[in-house]
């Protein structure tokens, strides 16, 4: 198949799965902009095509969407959030009204947005990860460049912690500009049970060797180590990302993404064949696919195994479960392959919000512009930081004294990280180039050997070229 034709396909079959995330360009910061007086682009909320007259002769309403990848129950602390401060600002009468797709499912979100964007009806306000994962987007044209805007309001830029960028910049791709704002931010960390460890006369693992003994002893007495939910298809994603850059360091990312080193070299044979053992001991779990993301959050809640790794961000989905009420949950650095790349892991901004111009009026981008800017200052962090206890990309300070002793932890591991990488399979040009390495990575729990696993991916690559 042409490149051509994939990159036409590019928009309905972006399906690739992740929290993470980003392409990395040239720098992973962007140049400040100008300090300046001048006022914000206009955003007016005055529209005759778009808005309707909702009060009786008051105020037209330039309606607006948001998708994100919430749970629409609101059954997470920032999902709950977001529906809250949401309704309040459509309650405000201040001329805009925001319809909110919030998705539980990666894989569904995914899905859904692809399937809008290639029927010409975009979301207005999208979360994304960023890098290749949006680059069709960019190259069709459809993402608002928000240079603009940053100039207008440098203090609205400089809220950005400036390593957050690389979500929005494009340069190594040929695009200036900067698409977007970062949101969430995270590291991916280890989270094991001490009461396990006790119990079987283990010490906390900070390399992948030491990992390995501890889930042979765990094994030995009747404690599952890990039970991956791979039904996202993504958590061994993560996985190879976090053993590849703690083998070979942050360059590897830059190699793979370049083809320096390909996927079927004897560099990421050595990464598979590290997965293809922890799995065909036991160590991962049994019935791998069936299982989500959440559902192994939720194990671990429950005490059911003894180590997951997982982001920054969502340690959260623990508080109150059984385990961490009892205090035996705790979290380290990611057990590094290399002695000399212990504290690196996968991790940066996870997440950006970006601004589609496919098919919206001009009075639409200024209302989602007035409505990004809401959900991205510092009185709405502030209160966000504080119901999730998590990190983002926008600097605000949580006031929340009480909040579990697990995210005092989380604050002091991010401090002995050393350096993030994002998703190695982000680096890619191509952007169906996440959801090929993903699929083939997952047909380790069918027996694939690393050479089977290297051939799956390079033979999907050579379909789109």
């Amino acid at each position: 198949m042409k490149k051509t034709i994939a990159l036409l396909l590019a928009l309905v079959m972006l399906l690739a799965l992740t929290a993470c995330k980003t392409d990395l360009a040239d720098s992973t910061t962007t140049d400040k902009p100008a300090e300046t007086a001048t006022t914000a682009p206009e955003t007016t909320t005055d529209s005759d095509s778009t808005s309707e007259d909702t009060s009786s002769g008051s105020k037209d309403v330039v309606k607006i969407r948001f998708a994100a990848k919430e749970d629409p129950a609101g059954s997470n602390a920032e999902a709950a959030y977001f529906i809250e401060k949401v309704n309040e600002f459509n309650a405000a009468d201040n001329g805009i009204e925001v319809e909110m797709i919030f998705i539980a499912s990666e894989a569904d979100y995914l899905n859904r947005l692809a399937t809008d964007v290639a029927s010409g009806d975009c979301p207005n306000i999208f979360v994304e990860y960023g890098g290749s994962r949006v680059l069709d987007y960019l190259k069709a044209g459809m993402l608002l460049d928000f240079t603009e805007y940053y100039e207008a309001d440098p203090d609205w830029y400089n809220s950005v912690y400036p390593t957050m960028w690389t979500p929005c910049v494009f340069d190594s791709y040929g695009f200036d500009g900067i698409y977007g704002i970062p949101f969430a931010a995270y590291e991916v960390v280890l989270v094991y049970n001490q009461k396990y460890l006790d119990q079987c006369g283990l010490e906390v693992p900070t390399t992948w060797d030491e990992l390995m003994h501890c889930c042979e002893v765990l094994k030995e007495n009747g404690i599952q180590p890990f039970k991956v939910g791979e039904g996202d298809n993504y958590r061994f994603g993560h996985l190879f990302s976090n053993l590849a850059i703690t083998k070979y360091g942050p360059e590897i990312a830059e190699k793979i993404g370049s083809r320096e080193i390909g996927y079927d070299s004897d560099e990421a044979k050595a990464i598979y064949d590290l997965m293809i053992d922890a799995y065909s001991k036991g160590y991962l779990g049994e019935n791998v696919l069936a299982g989500t993301g959440s559902e192994e959050r939720a194990f671990m809640g429950a005490g059911d195994m003894a180590f997951t790794y997982d982001l920054t961000t969502r340690i959260y989905w623990m508080d109150g479960t059984d385990e961490m009420n009892a205090g035996n949950l705790h979290v380290t650095t990611f057990p590094a392959v290399s002695e000399e790349y212990k504290g690196w892991c996968q991790g940066g901004a996870s997440q950006a919000m970006y601004i589609s111009t496919q098919n919206a009026s001009q009075e639409q981008i200024d209302a989602s512009m007035t409505f990004l800017k809401y959900i991205t200052g510092s009185e709405f962090m502030a209160g966000l930081v504080n119901a999730t206890n998590s990190p983002y990309a926008i600097a605000a300070e949580s006031t929340n004294k009480d909040r579990c002793y697990i995210y005092d932890e989380i604050d002091e591991v991010i401090t002995q990280i050393v350096g993030t990488v994002p998703e190695l399979q982000n680096f890619d040009s191509e952007a169906s180039g996440v959801t090929i390495v993903r699929n083939a990575l997952s047909t380790i729990v069918q027996g694939a050997t690393a050479d089977d696993i290297a051939k799956t991916i390079t033979d999907g690559y050579a379909d789109i070229e």
